[in-house]
């Protein structure tokens, strides 16, 4: 995980990160909203999905007192600045598709095989013409 994804998690998780610069409120809450496809979504042009998402997203951790009511004021305003860019042509209400998963697959040694058969009781197997 890289350096702002790890501070945007403390900042959520109420971790602290010593020694590291966090994130304010509102930019933590951007990129949590990113999810699922941060590769997909433009701040520059955000669309109406991300800033639904993001708001409510803010507005819950009011709600949860993660934020003081002027903390909450504060950081309304910075979300409002930074997702203030145009919409995009093709905006919409639903997240940007997922993203293919770009980690390698397991070798076929590390994959878990598939289960064996349950063995039938040698009278079944007589039965059923196997003897």
């Amino acid at each position: 995980m890289s350096e702002r994804p790890r501070i945007a998690l403390a900042f959520l998780t109420g971790q602290s990160t010593p020694g590291r610069t966090a994130l304010s409120p509102a930019q933590a809450v951007v990129m949590a909203s990113m999810l699922p496809a941060p590769l997909r979504v433009d701040v520059a042009r955000p669309t109406t999905w991300l800033r639904q998402r993001s708001r409510r997203l803010l507005d819950r951790m009011h709600a949860a007192g993660r934020l003081s009511d002027a903390a909450h004021r504060s950081a309304s305003a910075e979300l409002e600045r930074i997702l203030a860019g145009p919409a995009p042509a093709d905006d919409r209400d639903e997240p940007p598709e997922e993203e293919a998963p770009t980690a390698p697959l397991p070798p076929a040694e590390l994959a878990v095989p598939p289960a064996a058969p349950s063995p039938q009781p040698a009278a079944e197997a007589t039965a059923s013409g196997a003897g």
